[in-house]
């Protein structure tokens, strides 16, 4: 299997006229240079991320996002994250999720993997999975992203998750067998069960009759 294709970039382009754009100005004006800062921070991180994925689900999540954009506090990067929400400028549904993903952004990095000959790394989709068990609900959320695809014939994790599935069924029959035939002993009684000194004389036990001192 060859190597795994890179998903993150080396640069992004800042255009000179920025802050005069719509969403820079914005955050300029309400923040001032801790809102500049905010939006090239985290487009540097998501620059670095794999896929272009960032992560904001628990407190060092956070903690993280709040040191890496040199946000004055977690509060206001929450409200300044919403700002971009609200902006289009990372998505919103994604965000309520405690996913950053920013399509812009991805966009104007595009030519880099053009130049790679690569595919774009594709927005994540949320699919929510509820198993019920026991009477308890447990709702989960998958990342969906589109990677190239690879045959499972080249791929040796497919051939290791089958060994693996295989031995877990093959495990599963020897259980099924041990627990049949243990079931099936308890059923006998000790009359039923089968002697296994047919003549006395095989017993270590037995002592005739002709040896027997008194």
């Amino acid at each position: 299997m060859g190597r795994p294709q890179k998903q993150t970039v080396d640069y992004f382009p800042h255009y000179t006229d920025a802050s005069t754009r719509k969403t820079l100005f914005i955050l300029e004006s309400k923040y001032g240079d801790n809102g500049y800062c905010f939006l090239f921070k985290l487009f540097e991180m998501l620059g670095s991320c794999e896929g272009h994925v960032s992560y904001v689900r628990n407190t060092s999540d956070w903690m993280f996002l709040t040191a890496k954009t040199r946000a004055p506090d977690q509060e206001t990067a929450k409200a300044m994250l919403d700002i971009l929400a609200e902006l289009g400028t990372i998505d919103a549904e994604l965000l309520a999720a405690g996913i950053i993903w920013s399509q812009s952004f991805v966009d104007n990095v595009s030519d880099a993997y053009r130049n790679r000959k690569a595919p774009v790394p594709s927005k994540p989709s949320l699919t929510c999975k509820e198993s019920i068990s026991d009477g308890v609900s447990d709702v989960s959320i998958t990342l969906e992203t589109e990677f190239p695809a690879i045959s499972s014939t080249d791929n040796p994790h497919t051939i290791l998750n089958k060994t693996i599935l295989n031995k877990i069924r093959l495990n599963k029959i020897r259980l099924k067998q041990t627990n049949s035939s243990d079931n099936t002993c308890q059923q006998l009684s000790a009359d039923d069960r089968p002697n296994p000194y047919p003549t006395p004389y095989q017993n270590p036990s037995f002592i005739p009759r002709d040896r027997v001192w008194g």
